[in-house]
């Protein structure tokens, strides 16, 4: 054919000639994908946490009331050689497995707010600079005493200050779900304006009994081991007024308010087994192969947490607003949190593939979207036998009361894990908390416990309760009045859809 011949003549006698790219248009482009709020934040926090930092420092340096440099500080693993060519490289991402990035573009949303950011850690400094449309860097060490890796941001535009409590529950949501960092400190010039911490108990392993299957649907994950503990998140932050000015923050005696809340974890080892020719697939899209073995976690309000939490402040920080979600649903976090809900009143933290702005799971893929669901299953599995050993625990406790407080208080516990796992539509992708849902009823073959006017018993021995018929039953095992009113959703779901429970 002649357009073969042409190609081919063209490709062994014509002088090759570099493409060129326009980087600040490049940049601005992926930036563009990158809307939501605090991303610079979120991309910086992930990177300390990666980098195993237990404290980060916000600086906001102010004039005139409005921030003209931010600098982001933590005391993490100082950059390696491999790290500092990383920066220079746009969309290369991290190529370790069991780190979140994969699209090399994080560092780079600091040019949404800066033209050239400046980077400091163990000794050696790299600058970014432009040269029309196109972007150098030049490197340097000095000799200091600074164990902070810093990153410097000169604003393009003089910006607004942040609202406190805004940025405050935006932190305290993050912290949530961060391996290493434990505290987070944030200054308005010198002034110290919000500090966050997070306290963990060590972990207990939970038992998986035999009557789980602990495989995915497709076998590509297995859930090898469970553990239990506890959070606690501090929050000190100064209260202003909107329009306060920064200058006077020193001199005026602000309120300052101090909370906390508690929260359980549930942390699931998982064993990956994929094929070849499925990991080669993998590592194309994502330019690093699918890890060997990876872990879900949730984190949810316990029966005795929600109670702590309630008890150490009358009303609850609306700080912590977006982690204590029960009665509401949960979000998936990838590193941070998504817009994804999750069906139930658990958040989860798993290393699903996002889209590029990491605000949504990606189901359109073919690859992408099997490895997802396959990861999806097996939450819903761990949200299973976490119902169950609840349910185990109350049937302990049960079965040694009498009194009718006591009894009553564990109607209480049954309701509230019965309702944090009572699944509804998840938005944006209803998929999502299909998957869960269904793995956490199809994931053993034993009938779902529940608490009864007999005790804890399968589901499928107890009946609805009918007012007309009470003053007839005697031995029959029927749903609690009290926890049948609190959980009237799941019922009316257990005997019309699930077919689980009969009047």
């Amino acid at each position: 054919m002649f357009l073969d011949a042409f190609r081919d003549n063209i490709l062994s006698n014509s002088e090759g000639e570099l493409v060129e790219i326009n980087q600040r248009c490049l940049i601005d482009k992926i930036l563009a994908r990158y809307s939501s709020e605090f991303v610079i934040y979120r991309e910086l926090m992930q990177n300390s946490d990666d980098a195993k930092s237990s404290s980060i420092q916000i600086i906001f340096e102010t004039k005139n009331n409005v921030v003209t440099r931010i600098l982001f500080k933590n005391n993490g693993i100082y950059f390696r050689p491999e790290d500092w060519n990383r920066l220079k490289k746009i969309a290369e991402g991290n190529p370790d497995e069991q780190k979140i990035g994969a699209f090399g573009v994080g560092f780079y949303s600091l040019f949404s707010v800066c033209d050239n950011p400046f980077v400091f850690s163990g000794g050696q400094g790299m600058a970014f600079y432009w040269r029309g449309n196109q972007l150098f860097t030049k490197q340097g060490q000095n000799k200091s005493t600074d164990d902070w890796t810093t990153f410097l941001m000169d604003m393009k535009d003089p910006t607004e200050i942040p609202n406190i409590e805004k940025f405050s529950r935006f932190l305290a949501n993050s912290l949530g779900f961060t391996e290493n960092l434990q505290n987070i400190s944030v200054l308005f010039n010198d002034t110290l304006v919000i500090r966050l911490s997070k306290k963990i108990q060590r972990p207990e392993p939970l038992r998986i009994t035999s009557e789980f299957n602990t495989y995915s649907p497709q076998r590509m994950f297995q859930l090898t081991s469970i553990n239990v503990g506890r959070v606690q998140l501090d929050v000190e932050r100064l209260i202003v007024p909107t329009n306060f000015n920064v200058r006077q923050l020193h001199l005026i005696n602000y309120q300052t308010e101090k909370a906390s809340i508690f929260l359980k974890t549930a942390n699931g080892d998982l064993d990956v087994r994929v094929s070849n020719e499925f990991s080669l697939k993998m590592e194309q899209i994502t330019k690093k192969k699918p890890p060997r073995k990876t872990s879900i976690q949730m984190i949810f309000t316990g029966f005795n947490e929600h109670n702590l939490s309630s008890d150490s402040d009358e009303n609850i920080s609306p700080v912590f607003k977006d982690l204590l979600q029960y009665p509401e649903q949960g979000k998936i976090y990838i590193g941070f949190s998504t817009d994804q809900t999750t069906g139930c009143c658990s958040h989860l933290a798993a290393r699903v593939i996002p889209t590029m702005e990491r605000v949504s799971i990606d189901m359109a893929n073919e690859t992408l979207a099997k490895y997802n669901s396959e990861l999806l299953y097996l939450s819903g599995t761990l949200c299973r036998i976490l119902y169950e050993d609840e349910m185990d625990q109350i049937k302990r406790s049960y079965n040694s009361v009498n009194a009718v407080h006591d009894r009553a208080l564990l109607e209480k516990r049954a309701a509230h894990a019965l309702t944090h796992f009572t699944y509804h539509p998840s938005t944006p992708n209803t998929q999502i908390g299909k998957i869960l849902e269904s793995q956490f009823f199809d994931c053993t073959r034993k009938n779902l416990s529940i608490l009864s006017t007999n005790g804890v018993l399968p589901i499928s021995d107890v009946r609805i309760p009918d007012p007309k018929m009470m003053g007839f039953i005697k031995n029959v095992p029927v749903v609690p009045t009290n926890i049948f009113e609190r959980c009237n959703i799941f019922f009316i779901k257990a005997k019309n859809t699930l077919n689980l429970i009969r009047d």
